[in-house]
């Protein structure tokens, strides 16, 4: 997680932070409405991570919203359904 937000302040658009909540969101809506196949722990590793994030991103259409808004959006959502 450190080194994602310390990538992240060096280039917002090529690197996303790797946040709990955020991982817990994707899982959910994934089993949901299928935008991706991953079993949980495979969010760990980062590469995969931003695939799926990206993933997420196209198949709800949100592609004119920066990564850095996006996972800022997803963070704040995620902290407040998962308490």
């Amino acid at each position: 997680s450190f080194a994602t937000k310390y990538c992240c302040h060096q280039n917002q658009d090529a690197y996303p932070i790797y946040d709990f909540y955020v991982a817990r969101l994707l899982t959910y809506y994934a089993q949901v409405d299928k935008f991706d196949t991953f079993k949980p722990q495979d969010l760990r590793n980062y590469p995969r991570y931003c695939e799926v994030l990206q993933n997420f991103r196209d198949y709800y259409k949100l592609n004119e919203i920066s990564l850095r808004e996006l996972d800022a959006y997803l963070w704040r959502l995620g902290k407040r359904v998962f308490r």
